[in-house]
């Protein structure tokens, strides 16, 4: 999911970190429906596995393109406001979820108040909406990767702190949990870092364009060979080392990135993928919500809701990001935008209307 709070703007302006980019919009739009589609796959589906394999470590590259610089603010203001953006949202749809589930049936007093204080704890694995662990995982990420900018000021120097962070945490077997996924850093800065490095670097050059229908072209065959043939190795033996198994998984996200960006390019001309891209948060949010609404709902007619395939999955994933899409966008963004990260509209005051001069006496 990337940052929440970005100002819509067509792709024709110019682009300077705080606006949006249609293709990046649609390509969220895109990983939002592997990762719907990877939670309800089947545990050994090739399309679970094919979504894992790298929709995360994407958007943490897209929020990376949409990273503001923050020179000359402090940093106490910048954490501020970032945790406003992020956390807010994140301590209300966790609420959200514990009500919903409790109110369903599905938690019992004494887990919904145990959950309250997981939440408290930003403890996100043991929610009922377990995915919300990415917004706290977003906030020290990027709070990570404005520190290292503010103390190195070259983002080539971040990067390769990032890169080495990567490496690291692969050769270490278990890392034990801490409060608000600050665990998680590691694993994500690198990606995050890149998408900040791509913007800076590489989105605004000419020499990019010449390479991108042949980029586009190898990296749809390579995604479709690690769908098809799995998802790590293509079918060749797995590395031996950890060192070799870490490289290998970090150079084959190259061709499904840019395989996203192809898909993501191929739909920028439709409103609502777009409408999807921009509100990713709230669909990270209401995932169970809306999973629960429909099996409910396909119980009140006797039909169980069992997916078998890789197309059922996808259909059910489509369906319910548009139901999501039908229930919660417009509410949310009207009526609590606060809750989706957005800042409060500053109601306008009305104009006093001149008083009529009273009437003079006999």
């Amino acid at each position: 999911m990337g940052d929440p709070i970005q100002e819509q703007t067509s792709s024709t302006r110019p682009f300077d970190g705080s606006k949006r980019l249609d293709w990046v919009d649609a390509a969220r739009a895109v990983g939002m429906v592997l990762i719907y589609c990877g939670h309800w796959s089947p545990e050994d589906g090739r399309l679970r596995a094919f979504a894992y394999a790298f929709h995360l470590q994407f958007f943490f590259f897209a929020s990376g393109i949409f990273y503001s610089r923050n020179a000359g603010t402090p940093l106490r203001e910048y954490a501020i406001r970032l945790a406003r953006r992020i956390l807010v949202p994140f301590f209300f749809f966790g609420l959200l979820n514990i009500v919903v589930f409790s109110l369903a049936g599905d938690l019992p007093p004494d887990r919904a108040f145990q959950e309250l204080g997981n939440l408290a704890r930003g403890c996100t694995k043991s929610l009922t909406a377990g995915q919300l662990w990415f917004l706290t995982s977003l906030f020290c990420v990027q709070l990570v990767h404005d520190l290292l900018g503010r103390l190195f000021r070259r983002p080539l120097v971040t990067l390769g702190i990032a890169l080495a962070a990567f490496f690291a945490v692969q050769a270490v077997p278990h890392i034990p949990p801490l409060y608000y996924n600050l665990h998680t850093v590691p694993q994500y800065l690198l990606f995050f870092t890149a998408g900040d490095v791509f913007h800076r670097y590489a989105m605004q050059r000419d020499w990019m364009k010449g390479w991108l229908f042949p980029a586009y072209g190898v990296s749809l065959l390579l995604a479709f060979l690690a769908f098809a043939k799995g998802v790590w190795f293509w079918g060749f033996p797995s590395p031996s080392s950890w060192l070799a198994l870490a490289g290998w998984r970090l150079l084959m996200l190259v061709p499904l990135f840019i395989a996203t960006v192809a898909v993501a390019k191929a739909l920028t001309w439709s409103t609502i993928i777009l409408d999807i891209g921009r509100n990713t948060l709230i669909l990270f949010a209401v995932e169970e919500i809306v999973k629960k609404i429909l099996i409910q709902t396909a119980s009140l007619v006797s039909t169980p809701l069992v997916l078998h395939t890789s197309l059922q999955v996808l259909i059910f994933s489509l369906i319910a990001i548009l139901v999501a899409r039908r229930l919660f966008f417009r509410a949310l963004n009207e009526a609590l935008p606060w809750a989706v990260g957005k800042p409060m509209p500053i109601p306008r005051r009305r104009a006093l209307e001149p008083l009529e001069p009273r009437a003079s006496g006999p």
